[in-house]
């Protein structure tokens, strides 16, 4: 949601972003069904938490820290989370990606299921100049199963951004 956040602010009001960073996101975030369909009532939360466990984070990432975050989601309100997963699932920005003009990082989990790479391919592709950079054994939820590698790729980028001014 943060990364539909992102480009709309960028796409509607351009002359506030000075450079994008998307995350785990896409142009286009379609929602799963079983999301929608239980994220709204209090007693079926439980279910779209497990089915986070499967589908947001890699193989790879540590059991603990999917029960941790699963424990996190089921305390959210259901109202909000289906509000949440609602607007994700309206979002479509494909048409509008070439209007993007600053500079772009776009990082994508290579076993993200809820984003896949091949999202992050599209906009890398469609937003002009973009840098596209893949986490390995990392899901959807990459920034809590790679922080170190997320904080790596984005000070990379910003520190790009810095020196390329003064050239």
């Amino acid at each position: 949601m943060g990364g539909a956040i992102a480009l709309d602010l960028t796409l509607n009001c351009p002359e506030r972003v000075a450079a994008l960073c998307l995350v785990a996101s896409g142009a286009c975030l379609r929602v799963a069904p079983v999301f929608l369909e239980n994220a709204g009532n209090a007693s079926t939360i439980p279910q779209v938490a497990e089915a986070m466990k499967e589908f947001a984070y890699s193989p790879h990432t540590d059991a603990k820290l999917k029960e941790l975050a699963s424990k996190r989601l089921i305390e959210t309100r259901p109202a909000v989370l289906r509000g949440d997963f609602l607007a994700c699932d309206v979002f479509d920005v494909r048409e509008r990606l070439g209007e993007i003009r600053v500079p772009t990082l776009i990082l994508v989990g290579s076993d993200d299921q809820m984003t896949p790479v091949a999202f992050s391919n599209y906009m890398a592709e469609n937003i002009p100049g973009a840098q596209l950079w893949m986490i390995e054994n990392a899901g959807h939820m990459l920034m809590l199963e790679k922080p170190r590698q997320v904080s790596q790729a984005l000070s990379g980028f910003l520190e790009q951004l810095v020196i390329a001014p003064a050239l």
